[in-house]
């Protein structure tokens, strides 16, 4: 009897050992992150599939599987991505760094991966750079939808400034050409584009404010540093192809 359980003791090693060797070997599925983008083309938007597209999404899933991160994306409008990341329903936003009031709410990773600059376009003369305070009393043209992250406020209040709006980059040039607007503000990175099809004769700009994009985790993501880390180590070793 002695004999037989050892045989079978022996036996069962032989024929389980094989299946736990496959299972330390099967590898593990990465963790999944929970992110969000605006329409913000060409940097980030929806294709005519539904699926996210752009410049930085690609960037973005590049830094994650680098990482070792999967990510399941979900297109919000940017009140809904503050919200979100406050509340811990959200844990990576590939937006803009150094916001006063995203830090109670994430961190952000400090390479660089790029800029964003917002610009006012005209078609009178104007320095390279130019103060926001210097579009008071002028006829403004805005993107629909866009907050131009509260830095416009003041002019919303402002008595002498008009406000008209624009459904998108190409409307806001015409009605620029039209004479609708003194200014028309938008992001030098998704104008250039409309503009390489369509240019404008005589078209200015001056810098109003350059930001620095940034992946930005919610502070309520578990290990939310660590991920923050691993994504600044991924980005400095220059393992991503950052070709807008």
């Amino acid at each position: 009897m002695k004999t037989w359980l050892m045989r079978m003791t022996a036996l069962s090693l032989c024929v389980l050992a094989p299946l736990v060797y496959a299972q330390q070997q099967e590898p593990m599925p990465s963790p999944v992150l929970r992110a969000a983008y605006v329409n913000f083309p060409p940097l980030t938007y929806t294709d005519v599939n539904g699926q996210p597209a752009g410049y930085y999404i690609s960037l973005t899933e590049q830094a994650a599987f680098q990482a070792g991160y999967r990510l399941k994306w979900k297109e919000l409008p940017i009140g809904r991505i503050f919200l979100q990341l406050k509340l811990g329903e959200l844990d990576l936003w590939p937006g803009v760094g150094d916001m006063s009031r995203l830090q109670p709410l994430a961190v952000e990773t400090t390479a660089s991966i790029g800029d964003l600059t917002l610009a006012a376009f005209g078609f009178r003369d104007m320095p390279e750079k130019c103060k926001f305070t210097d579009l008071a009393g002028n006829r403004l043209i805005l993107m629909a939808g866009y907050t131009y992250f509260g830095a416009l406020d003041f002019l919303m209040d402002d008595g002498r400034t008009k406000v008209g709006y624009a459904p998108h980059h190409r409307a806001g040039l015409g009605m620029l050409t039209r004479g609708r607007g003194d200014y028309f503000l938008d992001y030098v990175e998704p104008l250039s584009v409309v503009l390489a099809d369509s240019p404008v004769k005589d078209l200015k700009w001056c810098e109003l404010r350059k930001s620095r994009l940034a992946l930005l985790v919610s502070r309520k993501t578990l290990n939310h540093r660590a991920i923050i880390d691993q994504l600044n180590a991924v980005i400095e070793d220059n393992r991503l192809l950052i070709n807008p």
